[in-house]
């Protein structure tokens, strides 16, 4: 029976060939094994070969230029992903072959895969509904692990590939649902090796991902109001007067204090007395790590009392890394260097430089 109906399997094929069609759909329900000789394994076809589409596409918000479309799980890059739309309930990525084929081996990246640190800040993907061509064939399930995993597929023809997200692993800090990889074809997915295809990133994508790096909060301080890793002191300073936000220092003994105001009026954020040593101290963003650098330049901006203006010059500029406090935090510190221009009218200003790019910047004084 089985040789007759793959007989005639095979005579509905040759006859759409002779006859110019080129679909060569093959349904789940007719399928038989002795003609698997006529499909084609689903590695044989590059990403581009197929139809890719989503229920919904997260939409960046921010200025880094990120990208969460669909496409992106097929291009061997842990850092990029497709994410969906919080709104959205269906949360379904499918795949469309130019022609039937059988599924052979597939390998998937859960999460936002960048790093472990953002994998874990974000929604992992816990289980999926498979579907063949409508129909359900499989629920996917996935460990809450840190690398590529090699879910079995059922090995029937298949044109259109559905895959529904049913539960997830929360993330720590966002509610964004990612899945940076499905691979049908490389290499290591017919090897089923995950430390070659995390190798393989390291070696060719890591470099290019793009990460938020950016700057929390900024503060100018005493310098002895420091930690080592260039965090606030809080137990060597406190606010006494929030009404006019003057902030006082002391020593763990309470033998001598210090102030200053924030006065955030346009003239300067911070303002000390003169001949205080004060420092920078700025906490980064969670993407920052202790192998990045970033530049620090200072400013100062002299008045000229003759002609009412102020002239401002860089008078210092140096590379810092970040530095990790205890709760994982990361700061950039730096006392502030010495100026050929100290007085009651001069100002300054301090930039935080990434990759080119200002991403934070103060403004602070000096007063008599």
């Amino acid at each position: 029976m089985k040789k007759t109906l793959a007989l005639l399997l095979l005579t509905v094929f040759v006859f759409g060939c002779d006859s110019g069609e080129t679909d060569t759909k093959i349904l789940s329900t007719d399928y038989a094994p002795e003609i698997d000789e006529l499909l084609r394994s689903s590695s044989d076809f590059l990403p581009e070969m197929m139809y890719i589409s989503a229920s919904s596409e997260l939409v960046d918000d921010s200025d880094y230029g990120f990208s969460y479309v669909a496409n992106q799980v097929m291009d061997q890059d842990y850092s990029t992903a497709w994410c969906v739309e919080a709104y959205d309930t269906t949360r379904e990525w499918s795949v469309v072959f130019p022609e039937t084929v059988l599924p052979g081996k597939v390998v998937i990246q859960t999460g936002f895969a960048r790093d472990e640190a953002i994998f874990k800040q974000n929604n992992r993907v816990k289980t999926v509904d498979l579907y063949y061509d409508g129909e359900l064939v499989s629920t996917l399930e996935f460990e809450d692990k840190y690398k590529m995993q090699f879910p079995e597929l059922p090995e029937l023809p298949v044109t259109q590939m559905n895959f529904v997200i049913t539960d997830v692993y929360e993330g720590s800090d966002y509610n964004d649902t990612c899945i940076s990889e499905i691979d049908f074809r490389s290499d290591y997915v017919q090897e089923e090796n995950a430390q070659a295809a995390y190798a393989y990133y390291l070696e060719n994508k890591a470099v290019d991902a793009i990460r938020p790096v950016g700057v929390r909060s900024i503060s100018m301080t005493k310098t002895d109001g420091l930690l080592a890793c260039g965090a606030l002191n809080t137990d060597m300073y406190f606010e006494e007067n929030f009404s006019s936000l003057e902030t006082v220092f002391r020593d763990s003994e309470g033998n001598y204090s210090y102030s200053y105001d924030a006065m955030g009026d346009g003239i300067w954020d911070w303002a000390f007395e003169a001949g205080d040593d004060v420092a920078l101290s700025a906490r980064m963003s969670n993407d920052v790590s202790i192998q990045d650098t970033v530049t620090l330049r200072w400013w100062e901006g002299v008045f000229n009392t003759e002609t009412g203006e102020r002239t401002w010059v860089v008078y210092h500029e140096a590379e810092v890394y970040p530095q990790e406090c205890k709760e994982g935090a990361h700061y950039v510190s730096a006392s502030h260097p010495d100026s050929k221009a100290l007085g009651p009218f001069v100002q300054y200003r301090v930039e935080i430089i990434y990759d080119g790019d200002v991403i934070g910047s103060t403004g602070f004084g000096f007063v008599q």
